[in-house]
């Protein structure tokens, strides 16, 4: 059957669908889905061909899983969480096709000790999860299927249901992470060196990036063939329509047709973890009730016709031009954030793996230099423009200053700063500046609270932020604003530029790695990046502390993918104070736990 014929047929059974409904199986759409799975799975039990039992239980499974993630998502409780900015690995390399080669030949394992000493726990880290946890934000396949270790043997990965005699690798569930375990009884452990595997990434023609605010519900942007719609937008969830002008590309892989990501910030600007989502649409799912219904009628297995249904629901989405995504969050939303891509033309990126097998340690406790060779070179795109603002003015600093307020628990709540300035220096400092308290009235006004403790409240500089203690507060004169003069820091930084073959003392290039002394160099003081002989900065890889007897930190090593060139060091010279005045609406958490004379608070408990 061709795939025109299957599309007509799809869209002539959904038009006659919505007109005349569904005769029989009506436990199918039950609003009831545990009575209507349960009935579907009983007539299942009646039949006598296994294969088409497992066949049904499957489109069952994933039928009503769909449903019960409809009924269940909008009442899911949940706690605030965070994830970094997902865009961050664009905004480094936006190239896409250098983007695909940096994040496959970048990757290396990491190798540290499992729950005995007989195991070896492997996992991945890309180029960009290693200091980022950002990952590549188009469709990719990703397989590591053996590893070699340093007597030259090579051992293929194995699920948990093999247990081989001798070494063996054992391949987890999640395509990142193996073990390599060890006999008991066997001394000569050899190492392992390099993880093989091999990767198929989707590479679209173009990634744009659509932002909006939940002020703009029924909304729609538009850049290239792709516009986006923002539908809706609740608590914690918002709803986008994406429409691109071409349906995907005729080579695009079938698990590769989901052309979107929706993200979303809460009032701290934070991006939000993800709670679930619903991407199936209504025509999706009347497809699906469609074909389950199909083949409840067989009696017996029939090979011809589940490929037939197969072929229609990738035809189906083969002509999709139009993507709805209902995507809940831990936290609530106030920003969306939607990474799109057009899939209208792709590149079908295949590539064999070798990556390196280190024991990344952050914190080592001896003076012996680790070697991590580069196995590439990897540029970072962001830091020319990030970079240019070390000698930002105290105008434009002003300009960027950010705050916001959260609640850490029932008694604590915290108003952070970021002083707008590149590098985030750190410096200790005391202030005997005030915080000016309100509570809302009935009519909502402000009404300042007198007599606010000077326990109540701490500014503190180093972390510039302001903490306050809701216990310090009367359940009749509860904290609803907060305004006063928040010091911040206001750096004087110098540039410094070396060459590799010229640095000065107590900085010492070892292949890949900058050597510093921290004696010489103060982590609160100094900042470094490299450059390579093309004169562009290198990606860093890794950072390493090297602490002595005491455990106090004597060196430090940072690892760049690529051969330094040339450093460029930045030096904070001076701190001056920038007092800046601040006014903030306050959120109370959930369960506060205020002062009052009779009554315990749910918080307080």
């Amino acid at each position: 059957m061709t795939t025109q014929r299957i599309a007509l047929i799809i869209l002539f059974v959904l038009a006659l669908s919505l007109g005349a409904g569904w005769a029989s199986w009506t436990y199918l759409f039950s609003e009831d889905i545990d009575k209507a799975r349960t009935a579907a799975l009983e007539h299942v039990r009646a039949l006598h061909d296994e294969q088409l039992k497992a066949e049904l239980r499957a489109q069952i499974s994933s039928l009503y899983s769909l449903k019960r993630r409809a009924q269940t998502l909008p009442g899911e409780s949940y706690r605030t969480e965070y994830i970094d900015d997902q865009t961050t690995i664009l905004q480094q390399q936006p190239d896409l096709q250098e983007l695909t080669r940096a994040w496959l030949e970048g990757t290396v394992f990491d190798s540290y000790p499992g729950r005995n000493d007989t195991i070896r726990m492997l996992t991945s880290n890309t180029p960009f999860s290693l200091r980022y946890n950002s990952e590549l934000q188009f469709p990719y396949s990703l397989e590591w299927h053996s590893i070699t270790l340093d007597n030259g043997q090579v051992l293929e990965a194995l699920d948990s249901s093999a247990r081989p005699d001798g070494i063996w690798l054992h391949k987890w569930t999640t395509f990142n992470r193996l073990d390599l375990k060890y006999p008991q009884d066997q001394d000569d452990r050899p190492a392992p060196v390099t993880m093989n595997g091999k990767a198929e990434v989707v590479i679209p023609r173009s990634i744009r990036l659509f932002h909006f605010s939940k002020s703009e519900v029924g909304t729609t942007q538009q850049d290239g063939n792709l516009s986006v719609k923002l539908l809706s937008v609740g608590d914690n969830h918002a709803e986008v329509e994406l429409i691109n002008r071409h349906p995907p590309a005729a080579n695009t892989p079938e698990w590769a047709l989901t052309p979107m990501s929706v993200h979303a910030q809460d009032h701290t600007n934070r991006y939000l973890a993800t709670l679930g989502s619903l991407k199936a649409d209504q025509a999706e799912m009347r497809l699906y009730e469609r074909q389950l219904r199909a083949a409840m009628k067989q009696s017996t297995y029939q090979e011809s016709f589940f490929n037939e249904q197969h072929a229609e629901r990738l035809a189906f989405k083969r002509m999709q031009r139009k993507y709805r995504h209902k995507i809940y969050f831990r936290g609530g939303v106030e920003n969306i954030t939607v990474i799109a891509l057009d899939l209208s033309d792709i590149t079908l990126h295949l590539q064999d793996l070798m990556a390196p097998v280190y024991q990344l340690e952050s914190r080592v406790k001896d003076l012996e230099f680790r070697a991590y060779p580069a196995p590439t070179v990897i540029h970072d795109e962001s830091l020319p423009a990030y970079l240019s603002d070390y000698d930002i003015s105290e105008e434009e600093q002003r300009q960027r200053i950010s705050f916001y307020q959260e609640a850490e628990s029932s008694r604590n709540a915290v108003i952070r700063f970021d002083n707008g300035a590149p590098f985030n220096w750190r410096v200790a400092g005391r202030t005997n500046n005030q915080v000016n308290f309100y509570s809302r009235s009935e009519s909502g006004a402000r009404e300042p609270i007198e007599g606010v403790s000077q326990h109540a409240f701490s500014i503190n500089i180093y972390d510039q932020n302001i903490r306050y203690y809701l216990p310090n507060f009367s359940n009749r004169q509860r904290p609803a604003y907060a305004s006063g003069t928040m010091p911040l820091v206001r750096p004087e930084v110098k540039r410094f530029e070396y060459a590799a073959d010229a640095l000065p003392e107590n900085l010492e290039l070892k292949d890949n790695a900058l050597l510093i002394q921290l004696h010489d160099y103060p982590e609160q003081r100094w900042r470094f990046y490299a450059r390579d002989s093309n004169g562009k900065y290198l990606l860093q890889m890794f950072e390493a502390s090297h602490t002595g007897d005491d455990s106090k930190p004597l060196y430090k090593a940072l690892y760049f993918y690529g051969q330094p060139a040339s450093i460029d060091a930045y030096f904070l010279a001076e701190v001056h104070r920038l007092n800046y005045d601040f006014d903030i609406e306050l959120r109370e958490p959930e369960h506060p736990c205020y002062a009052s004379d009779h009554i315990m608070m749910a918080g307080c408990l």
